[in-house]
């Protein structure tokens, strides 16, 4: 199988888990911004925000996880290149 369709394929299956970690962190996020907007500096204030950092951590390592298993079909040089794209920000990390 070509590497272009294995690793769109990896993107593909990846991204129901993606879709939920994002929409977990916009939604801890929404919740976090309305207690401190209002002045509610309280416990559950110091939860949601634990939960934020949790469910972020969740989203990055997500995305490590597909990163590393769609370079697993690229050639070392288009590994090498991939890196370096995503180094100087040419690609969106």
């Amino acid at each position: 199988m070509p590497p272009s369709i294995a690793i769109e394929r990896l993107y593909e299956d990846s991204l129901p888990a993606q879709r939920h970690a994002g929409e977990e962190v916009v939604a801890l996020t929404a919740r976090v911004d309305t207690l401190i907007r209002f002045g509610l500096y309280n416990d559950e204030l110091l939860h949601l925000t634990g939960e934020l950092v949790k469910a972020r951590s969740v989203q990055c390592e997500l995305r490590r996880q597909m990163l590393e298993r769609t370079a697993r079909p690229l050639s070392p040089q288009q590994r090498e290149k991939l890196t370096r794209f995503i180094a100087e920000k040419r690609v969106m990390d």
